[in-house]
């Protein structure tokens, strides 16, 4: 399994993780502590939101219904390599944090992942222009298969699979975007 997340620091509002009543729908005490602590608060919030997130896809794929409480996913910390917590459930989580955004992955298997992060063009009208092509590109050098037999199903939790025709392919990913960025991660089971 599989999960990230991006966050465009341009697009992110500073205001929201300022608000107190938008903290606690989204932080524990824990991390609210975490936070307090920070240099940089506005980035550190984002930061453990895109840790969320992913652990929220990862664990999704697992246990395919779909929520909302991104309070009941814990983050230990907030260095380039914590874990985050959700019930029974453990990941960890690998963050990049950059000058634009912050992007955060999870894998739960000691396996290869391939990520690519993209920074969109104007022109882009759709995220499946953006994504597919490299996407597709990746799996089909990976698989030896044409790009044109490729094509991304999702389940009724929203969650993406690779099939070639109407085979799914044996890799879970998890695509990602937001403001001027793009991602997605593969990883093989």
């Amino acid at each position: 399994m599989i999960g990230n997340d991006i966050v465009d620091f341009s697009m992110a509002r500073l205001s929201r993780c300022k608000e107190q009543r938008f903290i606690d729908i989204v932080l524990n005490a824990h991390e609210q502590c975490l936070l307090a602590k920070s240099t940089c608060p506005f980035r550190s919030f984002w930061q453990m939101w895109a840790m969320k997130e992913a652990a929220y896809k990862a664990y999704v794929q697992l246990h395919p219904n779909r929520f909302f409480k991104p309070r009941s996913f814990e983050c230990t910390g907030m260095g380039a390599h914590e874990r985050v917590h959700y019930k029974n459930f453990s990941v960890e989580v690998i963050t990049e944090i950059h000058e634009s955004y912050a992007f955060a992955q999870t894998t739960s298997e000691q396996r290869i992942t391939r990520t690519q992060i993209q920074e969109l063009s104007a022109n882009c009208s759709t995220l499946g222009q953006i994504l597919r092509k490299p996407l597709f590109y990746e799996v089909s050098e990976m698989y030896g298969l044409s790009k044109s037999s490729l094509k991304i199903v999702k389940n009724k939790a929203g969650v993406p699979k690779v099939y070639c025709g109407a085979k799914a392919l044996p890799l879970h990913i998890s695509l990602t975007h937001h403001g001027r960025f793009a991602a997605y991660s593969i990883v093989e089971y």
